[in-house]
């Protein structure tokens, strides 16, 4: 083949490692996925999803032998036997049915190379999938810290310190408004309206602690470590999509699905998700009102 007709880089292979229980992903990723060597790791990203059965994707660049060896070994010491059957399984899944219309099933230990699709148009057209998927494997790696070095309950607070830093990110962009609105279907002028109708007894139960991390965070001795570099990462993937040419207006978007993953990558479930975002958002509030 003509070197002029070869991919550039070369494509994202993805194997799909089947567990039947999202509680023991944890140990997957931190035991298996995380040994690998750096060099492999450098260009890998992985999310968890649901689909055919809770399971992590793996999508790498490098030569996956290694891998797919080392999951067959952590899978033959770990197996254990899983009472999940695809109907009653879905059932819990019915509200996501509408963007995954397929329905297939596999087994418990099972391992699987299935296509990557990249979701072009979530992320900016051709040139800023790119971009996004540079920046899903420095996140990826960033998760495999985290629940290396946090428990599950730091996890969601340090999420929450991502969500100031976004917040802050995309008000010195000037798309903060834009962000409020086209994500989360929030006027400015509304949000504290908003914020009461949707979340109000939760915040006000939760409001204390909030105030306290917000207080850390406004010093930088919320899990800075972690925070700066998520500050870095996002403000590399800021200038890239620029240099991309993706328009200003796709960018709250994009945004709002690069924070998405790494709540996924972190285990933490959309609707708490939800929750932790619109805290986030009160806390944000409330510091650039004082």
């Amino acid at each position: 083949m003509s070197a002029l007709l070869r991919d550039p880089v070369p494509r994202w292979t993805s194997l799909h490692v089947f567990i039947h229980d999202f509680g023991r992903l944890d140990g997957f990723l931190c035991d298996c996925l995380a040994a690998q060597p750096a060099p492999f790791l450098a260009d890998c990203f992985f999310v968890r999803y649901w689909l055919g059965g809770p399971h992590v994707r793996l999508r790498f660049r490098g030569d996956g032998t290694a891998l797919e060896a080392s999951a067959r070994d952590w899978l033959a010491r770990h197996a254990f036997a899983s009472d999940l059957e695809p109907d009653s399984y879905y059932a819990r899944f019915a509200s996501e049915l509408h963007t995954e219309p397929r329905r297939y099933w596999h087994g418990n230990g099972e391992l699987h190379y299935i296509p990557y699709e990249p979701e072009t148009a979530r992320y900016g057209g051709i040139a800023g999938v790119g971009v996004c998927e540079r920046f899903f494997v420095e996140d990826s790696n960033a998760v495999l810290a985290l629940l290396h070095d946090h428990p599950a309950a730091q996890r969601e607070k340090v999420l929450f310190g991502c969500c100031l830093v976004l917040y802050d990110v995309l008000a010195q962009a000037g798309l903060y408004e834009a962000y409020l609105e086209d994500c989360h279907g929030i006027g400015q002028a509304d949000l504290a309206v908003a914020l009461q109708a949707r979340i109000g007894d939760a915040l006000a139960r939760a409001w204390p602690g909030l105030q306290a991390a917000g207080a850390r965070y406004a010093t930088g001795t919320l899990f800075s470590e972690p925070l700066v570099a998520y500050r870095d990462r996002l403000a590399r993937v800021h200038a890239a999509l620029g240099a991309a040419g993706v328009p200003a207006a796709a960018l709250p978007a994009i945004f709002y699905s690069l924070l998405h993953m790494t709540f996924n990558r972190a285990g933490i479930h959309p609707l708490r998700e939800n929750t932790v975002r619109l805290f986030a958002l009160a806390v944000h509030v409330a510091g650039r009102e004082t």
